[in-house]
C-alpha cells in the first residue's frame, strides 16, 4: 500500500495506491485500560466497514527505553490486529507515541542521568525531594526531556525496529497507511508539563539551550551577554549559561505584571521562547525524515503541530510551523477541535492556521474527539466529569455538530477522524453512522472542485513574534484563544494564515488583513505587507501593539504616531460608540463571554496590558474609539488611516466581540453575510450556519444580492451547497431517517 498527499486544484488530497480517498477516518483507542476495551473498538470498526469507511487510526506506546531486540512491539501489532480482524480491507494510520513517561522514565534516568524533565516550579513534586536533614536530592522527572539526544536516537531506532517487523510481515505492512509520530505531552508535541510547571531546567535541556545559543551567536559567548544586556564578562563559556527560569509568567497562576517582553534585558526570555520551538521542530524533522527513509517514501508521516490558537505560548514549542510547511518529510498535521467552544451551539474552532497548511500542500486532520454521550459501557465515575468531558445532550446534537464540522472541512480543505478517545463507544449509534456516511458521500461530491478559499478576511499570525508574549493566560489566551472564537461568529468569509503567506501574496482575495501579533516587524516584512495590501487596496488591522517594532516602521506602516504606557499595568477598555451600532459591545464583558463563548470558566473580561499602545492625534487619523480608564483614559485606542493604495487600522485591545470584528470588517469593505452571532462557515462551494442558543429565522446575504434563509432550533446546522452557481439547501434530516 502506497499513501500520498498530492495537490489537486491547489488543495491537498489523500491518495491510497493512486486512488483518491475522502480523508475521513475512524480512531479507536486500542490501548486504553491496557486494551481491555478492544471489544468496543471492534464494534465501531465493524460499523465503519458496514458504512463503507475503511480508513482507520489506532495508537500505541512503544518501549523506547529498552534496547533493540528486547522491545515489546505487541502494542502496535495488537492495535493493527484489532482493525484487521474486523476489516481486512482497512488502511491504518498507526499513531506511535515515542516519549518515555513514568516508571520507564525513571529507568531511563538511571542510565542517562539528567535526561528527565526538571522544573523551576513545584520542585517538591518534580525533580527533587527533601531529605531529613533539610537538604535536597534530585529525583527523576515524570518524562524524558525532548532535549535528550539519546532519547531521540532511541526513538528513531524504535520506529525503525517496528518498521522492520512490518516489512517482514507484509500482511501488516500492506495495510499500513503511515505513521502518526507522537511525543511529548499527550503525544501532541508540546513540552511536557510546561503549562502546569513552567520551563524544563533539566541538565539535558540546559545543554541543548547552550548549544542553540552557541549556534545563534556565532560561537562567541560575549555576544550572548551583549544581546542580553549583561556585563561583557558575565560568562567565560557557554556552560555557565542557565535557562532563564526567572522568566515572567513562568507560573501562569501568578498575577500578571507584564504582558509583552519589550525591555532590552528581556532578550534572554525571547531567546528561550525561540529555542523551545526550534528544538521541537528539530525533533519532528529528524523523526519524520527517518520514517520516510524507512518506508522509501511510500507511507504518510503525520504529526500534531501548529496549535497557535490553543497553546498561545511560545514555550510550548508550537511556533515554528513555517519550518515544516515546506518540509517534504511531513505530509499532514493534526489537532483536536478547540476545547473552548465545541458542543451544541459552539464554533468547533480549529487550533491552527489551516489555510496556510492547504496552500503548502499539507492536509490538516481535525481530531473529532467530541464527548458524544453515546456509550456502550461505562467504565468509571469520572469518565465524563468536568467541562472538558461534558457530553452532548442527544445524538441529534452530535450529528448536527458533525454537519457543522463537515462544512468547515470542505470550506478549508481539511480531513478528520471521528474519535472514541476513552473507549466508551462514542461513535456507535446508528444515527451517527448514517450521518457520517452522508458526509463522506457529500465530501466526495465536492472533492474535485475544492480550491483554496478566496477569503475576504485573512487572519494572520507571526509565529516568531509569540516569543515576546510574557504571560500566556492574560495576553496569549485573549489574543489567540478567545479572539479566534469571535471570527467564527462575525458573519464574514475568513481564513487562517501565517503572516508569511499573506506578505508573499498567497491570499490575493483579502480585503482585510488582521495581523494578530505585530510585535516584531522588520523593514523587509514592512515592505512586503505594504505591497500585499496595495495589490487590491486592502486594510491591515494591527491588534494591541507593536512590541519591539521600530517606531519608524510603525509610522510608515500605519501612517500614525504611537505612544506607549509601560510603567504600570493598564486596563484596556475602549469606547467605540463612534462607529459601533448603538448598544452593541466592541469588547466583551462577562455576560457576553457567558453567552457567546460556551465555556464555563473563561468569563473574566479584564484585558490588562504592560506595555499598552495608543494613537497620537494627527492629520488623517480617523478616531474609532478612545480608552476609558487609568492612564490611558481619553487617549485614542482605535483609529483608521488611509494611505497610498491601502489603509491601516489600529486597535489597542487584546480581544473583541464578534460584532466588533464585524463592524471593523464592514468599515474596511468586507462583505457581511449575516448579522447574528451564530457560528458561520462561509466558503466558495459551501455555506453553513450552526445556531447558537436562540430559535428563529436565519438570513444570509450573498454578495450578488441574493439571500439564503433557514428556520433553526438551537444547536442545529443549515448547509447550502453551490452547484453551477446556484445555492441549494441540504434538507437531509439524520435522526428522522
Amino acid at each position: 500500500m502506497k499513501a500520498q498527499i498530492k495537490p489537486v486544484g491547489g488543495m491537498p488530497a489523500l491518495f491510497v495506491d493512486d486512488r483518491r480517498q475522502v480523508p475521513m477516518l475512524l480512531f479507536t483507542n486500542t490501548e486504553v485500560d491496557g486494551g481491555a476495551r478492544r471489544d468496543i473498538c471492534a464494534r465501531q470498526i465493524r460499523m465503519a466497514r458496514e458504512n463503507g469507511l475503511h480508513l482507520h487510526s489506532v495508537c500505541c506506546h512503544l518501549p523506547v527505553h529498552e534496547p533493540r531486540g528486547q522491545r515489546d512491539l505487541s502494542p502496535a501489532i495488537g492495535a493493527m490486529d484489532t482493525v484487521l480482524r474486523e476489516d481486512p480491507e482497512a488502511a491504518i494510520l498507526l499513531r506511535v507515541n515515542l516519549s518515555v513517561y513514568g516508571a520507564d522514565a525513571e529507568k531511563w534516568e538511571r542510565e542517562h542521568p539528567g535526561d528527565t524533565v526538571r522544573y523551576a516550579l513545584h520542585t517538591d513534586v518534580y525533580g527533587r525531594e527533601e531529605r531529613a536533614d533539610g537538604t535536597f536530592a534530585e529525583r527523576p522527572g515524570p518524562a524524558v526531556s525532548i532535549a535528550s539526544d539519546d532519547w531521540l536516537a532511541a526513538a528513531i531506532d524504535t520506529l525503525d525496529e517496528l518498521n522492520d517487523w512490518f516489512l517482514a510481515h507484509p500482511a501488516y505492512y500492506d495495510r499500513l497507511l503511515g505513521y502518526h509520530i507522537a511525543a511529548e505531552d499527550a503525544g501532541e508535541w508540546f513540552h511536557t508539563g510546561v503549562r502546569e510547571n513552567g520551563v524544563d531546567i533539566s541538565p539535558a535541556a540546559q545543554r541543548a539551550f547552550q548549544r542553540w545559543l552557541y549556534a545563534k551567536y556565532n560561537l562567541r559567548v560575549e555576544a550572548v551577554a551583549d544581546a542580553w544586556g549583561l556585563s561583557p564578562k558575565a560568562y567565560a563559556d557557554y556552560s555557565q549559561i542557565e535557562i532563564p527560569h526567572d522568566i515572567p509568567g513562568n507560573d501562569r497562576e501568578e498575577p500578571v505584571q507584564r504582558t509583552l517582553f519589550t525591555r532590552p534585558t528581556d532578550k534572554k526570555y525571547i531567546d528561550y521562547g525561540d529555542f523551545c520551538s526550534d528544538l521541537t521542530v528539530d525533533r519532528i524533522r529528524r523523526l519524520c525524515r527517518a520514517a520516510k527513509e524507512m518506508t522509501n517514501g511510500e507511507k504518510l508521516t503525520v504529526v500534531f503541530y501548529g496549535y497557535y490558537f490553543e497553546l498561545y505560548d511560545a514555550r510550548t514549542g508550537h511556533f515554528r510551523l513555517t519550518e515544516l510547511l515546506d518540509c517534504p518529510d511531513v505530509d499532514a498535521f493534526a489537532g483536536p477541535i478547540s476545547y473552548l467552544d465545541r458542543n451544541a451551539g459552539g464554533t468547533g474552532a480549529v487550533m491552527a492556521p489551516v489555510d496556510s497548511m492547504a496552500l503548502h500542500g499539507k492536509l490538516w486532520f481535525v481530531e473529532n474527539d467530541m464527548r458524544t454521550g453515546v456509550v456502550l459501557r461505562e467504565h468509571g465515575p469520572h469518565d465524563n466529569d468536568g467541562w472538558l468531558n461534558a457530553p452532548f445532550g442527544s445524538v441529534e446534537q452530535v450529528t448536527e455538530a458533525y454537519r457543522r464540522e463537515w462544512a468547515q472541512m470542505v470550506t478549508h480543505g481539511m480531513g478528520c477522524w471521528y474519535m472514541d478517545l476513552m473507549g466508551h463507544g462514542w461513535v456507535s449509534h446508528p444515527d451517527q453512522w448514517r450521518c457520517i456516511r452522508q458526509l463522506i458521500d457529500g465530501y466526495a461530491a465536492q472533492a474535485d472542485g475544492l480550491r483554496p478559499i478566496a477569503a475576504e478576511v485573512a487572519v494572520a499570525v507571526d509565529e516568531r513574534a509569540m516569543s515576546l508574549v510574557a504571560h500566556a493566560e492574560w495576553a496569549g489566551a485573549r489574543l489567540l484563544y478567545m479572539l479566534r472564537q469571535c471570527f467564527y461568529r462575525a458573519g464574514i468569509k475568513f481564513g487562517w494564515y501565517t503572516v508569511e503567506d499573506v506578505e508573499e501574496g498567497r491570499v490575493p482575495s483579502a480585503k482585510v488583513i488582521w495581523l494578530l501579533t505585530p510585535f516584531s516587524i522588520d523593514r523587509a516584512r514592512e515592505d512586503k505587507l505594504r505591497a500585499a495590501a496595495r495589490k487590491n487596496g486592502a486594510t491591515i488591522v494591527f491588534i494591541h501593539g507593536f512590541g519591539v517594532t521600530q517606531p519608524e516602521v510603525v509610522r510608515r506602516l500605519t501612517g500614525m504616531e504611537m505612544g506607549t504606557v509601560d510603567s504600570s499595568l493598564e486596563e484596556l477598555s475602549i469606547d467605540a460608540s463612534a462607529f459601533m451600532p448603538q448598544g452593541v459591545p466592541f469588547m466583551p464583558d462577562a455576560a457576553y463571554l457567558r453567552q457567546q463563548v460556551l465555556c464555563p470558566f473563561y468569563h473574566d473580561p479584564r484585558q490588562p496590558a504592560s506595555p499598552a499602545w495608543y494613537v497620537m492625534p494627527g492629520e488623517g487619523v480617523e478616531v474609532l474609539g478612545t480608552y476609558t480608564s487609568g492612564r490611558l483614559r481619553g487617549r485614542i485606542g482605535a483609529a483608521r488611516r488611509q494611505l497610498d493604495g491601502y489603509a491601516a487600522v489600529f486597535i489597542g485591545a487584546w480581544d473583541l466581540t464578534a460584532e466588533g470584528i464585524r463592524e471593523i470588517c464592514r468599515l474596511c469593505g468586507a462583505h457581511i453575510y449575516t448579522e447574528g452571532t451564530d457560528a458561520a462557515f462561509i466558503g466558495d462551494r459551501v455555506i453553513a450556519v450552526h445556531a447558537n442558543g436562540e430559535e428563529g429565522l436565519r438570513t444570509l446575504h450573498l454578495p450578488d444580492g441574493g439571500t439564503l434563509t433557514a428556520q433553526l432550533l438551537p444547536g442545529r446546522t443549515a448547509i447550502w451547497v453551490c452547484t453551477d452557481g446556484k445555492w441549494t439547501k441540504d434538507e437531509r434530516s439524520i435522526t428522522d431517517g
